[in-house]
């Protein structure tokens, strides 16, 4: 069950989150600036719910979001 949530469920959770946010800035000002910088901080975004969820489903292989 630990294995589904880390694979899918992360991938949900930041569809949704990073969805938003570039949802959040499609009507503001410097739209393409805002882009750029929900892109750079994606990648980083993605890493720290992957390796969060290691920690907490799989503790034992000490992967931790540090």
């Amino acid at each position: 069950m630990g294995s589904i949530l880390l694979s899918v469920g992360t991938r949900i959770l930041f569809g949704l989150i990073v969805g938003g946010l570039f949802w959040l800035v499609k009507k503001r000002a410097h739209r393409r600036i805002w882009n750029g910088v929900i892109a750079f901080l994606a990648p980083k975004l993605q890493a720290l719910l992957v390796f969060g969820a290691m920690g907490f489903f799989f503790p034992d292989l000490g992967y931790t979001v540090a």
